[in-house]
């Protein structure tokens, strides 16, 4: 199954935006909800975000797991197609390795309409001051501050302190603004404190 995507509905002068969760390789139903809610009298929208999984990923074979992946992006990656909104993630590794690559330094767009945000920061999207964090929390590495580890949550797709603390200063050096949008790939502490299932849908427990 697609990701589900929910829109943001306002008044007409403000930004409208979708929110997909779990991608996991599903490019095309992804694209498919996208295009039919785009054009539902609730659109047009400015902005896809994904903040799920966008690659499929499987933790005994992950190289096959992203050309699975790659077989739905690939005509978006050659530029056969176009994504009908600019469409931003940020939950990238381990599946997408091949499509994004390891290197900070590299662009986060991977095809027009398609942006990695892969660097923890705070930027404008869509005319929105939007707060970004890549990666999942992991407290072994978290915990530990030496060079080993901060390479190991690399290759895995994890934030550090380090990581914290550039976003931090990015808000500060870029106007210390009211933040309007922050994005995480994990759920926020407490998030099923009042729910009656405290997993996501899959068994996996949130708390």
């Amino acid at each position: 199954a697609g990701a589900s995507v929910s829109a943001s509905m306002s008044d007409p002068k403000a930004r409208k935006i979708l929110i997909a969760g779990d991608v996991r390789g599903n490019i095309a139903s992804l694209y498919k909800r996208v295009v039919s809610v785009n054009a539902s009298p609730a659109g047009p929208f400015h902005a896809l975000f994904c903040v799920g999984p966008f690659f499929t990923s499987d933790a005994e074979n992950d190289d096959d797991a992203a050309a699975e992946t790659t077989d739905e992006l690939q005509p978006y990656l050659d530029g056969t197609s176009v994504a009908p909104i600019p469409t931003y993630f940020l939950d990238a590794f381990p599946g997408g390795r091949g499509v994004c690559g390891r290197d900070e330094k590299l662009s986060g767009k991977i095809a027009l309409n398609i942006t990695f945000l892969r660097t923890p920061e705070v930027c404008e999207i869509a005319g929105l001051r939007v707060a970004v964090l890549p990666g999942h929390y992991n407290p072994i590495n978290w915990n530990d501050e030496s060079a080993l580890a901060s390479a190991a949550a690399r290759e895995e797709g994890e934030f550090t302190k380090k990581d914290v603390t550039s976003l931090k200063q990015s808000h500060l050096t870029t106007g210390s603004g009211a933040v309007d949008l922050l994005l995480t790939a994990d759920w926020p502490r407490g998030v099923c404190a009042f729910a009656r299932d405290k997993t996501d849908g899959g068994g996996v427990s949130l708390e």
